[in-house]
């Protein structure tokens, strides 16, 4: 495991954006985002980067990789 999600919510606004969303990437898997304009996307890595503050959950990121 590189990098979890645990049970994370977000909104924006009144928006939800994340809502008790779990996530695991592991060592050698590839994934991407993909959604309508306005969906979500940027914020979603800007999570991912611990740049926005959470509204509940938890981020966690192996200390030797950064994002």
């Amino acid at each position: 495991m590189i990098l979890s999600l645990e049970d994370v919510s977000y909104k924006y606004a009144v928006e939800p954006i994340l809502d008790h969303v779990n996530f695991l990437v592991n060592e050698k898997d590839k994934w991407g985002v993909i959604g309508l304009n306005d969906a979500g996307k940027s914020t979603f890595m800007k999570i991912l980067g611990r740049i926005e503050k959470l509204d509940d959950g938890k981020v966690i990121v192996l200390k030797k990789k950064e994002i």
